[in-house]
């Protein structure tokens, strides 16, 4: 499958159940919408050149764990360098399917307890999953329990292929779905707002300390707060800022969410936030106050946009000021 590109199928799921013989493989979940993944019937082989995570740093947005976050995970560890497990099961062509991708932990786990009796499934070594744990480690999956480990990238393990099949009707704004409510589906890549309201603030952090390296804190192209909020994270060392609180959030099934950029905090609150000319408040985003971007503007100075009832502004703050923040995450389709 060619990097960057969706070829995650459409597909008629109605009657389906977990266990089908479907699109190439066995169905291990369904969410309920027409959509699901699918499982190959047996793992790739522990091949000692082909099955190595073989990506020794750290990979900005490779920390997924819930079902649907691995396809995510499968693209930014193949944007981060060369990792043989992940391109071994993203090369390869099953049942003449060609989208297939290294699942993220959750989604491992959720075809050891779910559809193991129907495949071939060994026991005699561990499964790679796409979720990093460090630079050294990502978890793998012990089959005889099914437990999971972080394991050393460096060793040869069962590499299992999965593909996701979605409804026919694509992302769309406005619709409530993964975790949130759409506010950008175009181009493959649909953008995605929590539904909570930031009752607290918070720095952007660092003040003083400029991030020149790359990937820096300057990525303002749509999907690309992600790496914007993995840089901060990693590098700044003050506690509880923007960056950090969004990446912690959870809304109980996703947990990839981060602090939006400017183009994505300006598209937010003028699709879904409070503009009237938009979708109304479907963010809920709160008027009057000013949200941080993930976006850096000097060594002191950051951006952000103060949020109005009749639109927005863009601001041009001290990276320690406390203001609201909004966490965003984003995925394939």
């Amino acid at each position: 499958m060619a990097f960057g590109a969706s070829n995650i199928s459409l597909g008629a799921a109605t009657g389906l159940q977990v266990g089908d013989a479907y699109g190439g493989g066995i169905v291990f979940w369904l969410d309920g919408n027409g959509g699901g993944m699918v499982t190959a019937t047996s793992p790739l082989p522990a091949d000692p050149n082909l099955g190595r995570w073989t990506i020794f740093t750290d990979v900005p947005g490779a920390s997924g764990t819930a079902i649907g976050t691995g396809y995510q995970n499968n693209l930014d560890i193949r944007a981060a360098g060369t990792c043989q497990a992940v391109n071994y099961v993203f090369d390869s062509t099953i049942n003449g399917y060609s989208d297939w991708f290294l699942p993220s932990q959750g989604e491992l786990q959720e075809v050891h307890n779910t559809v193991r009796q129907l495949m071939t499934y060994p026991t005699d070594n561990l499964y790679w999953s796409s979720t990093e744990v460090s630079a050294s480690q990502a978890q793998a999956l012990r089959p005889w329990n099914g437990g999971f480990q972080g394991y050393a990238k460096g060793a040869a393990l069962y590499c299992l292929p999965v593909r996701r099949f979605l409804s026919e009707i694509p992302p769309f704004v406005g619709q409530y779905t993964q975790g949130g409510i759409v506010f950008y589906a175009a181009n493959n890549l649909a953008l995605v707002a929590s539904l909570t309201t930031s009752t607290t603030t918070a720095q952007w952090g660092c003040a003083y300390q400029q991030f020149l390296n790359p990937p820096g804190i300057q990525d303002n192209t749509l999907g690309g707060g992600s790496p914007n909020t993995y840089t901060l994270v990693r590098d700044c060392a003050t506690a509880n800022i923007a960056a950090k609180r969004a990446r912690a959030y959870t809304d109980g099934v996703y947990n990839d969410w981060y602090l939006p950029n400017m183009a994505e905090l300006q598209t937010l609150n003028a699709v879904v936030g409070t503009n009237p000319g938009g979708l109304g408040n479907l963010a809920n985003l709160i008027v009057n106050v000013r949200y941080n971007s993930s976006i850096e503007a000097t060594s002191g100075m950051s951006f952000g946009i103060d949020v109005t009832a009749t639109g927005q502004t863009t601001a041009y703050i001290n990276k320690g000021d406390y203001n609201y923040w909004k966490p965003i995450r984003k995925f394939q389709y």
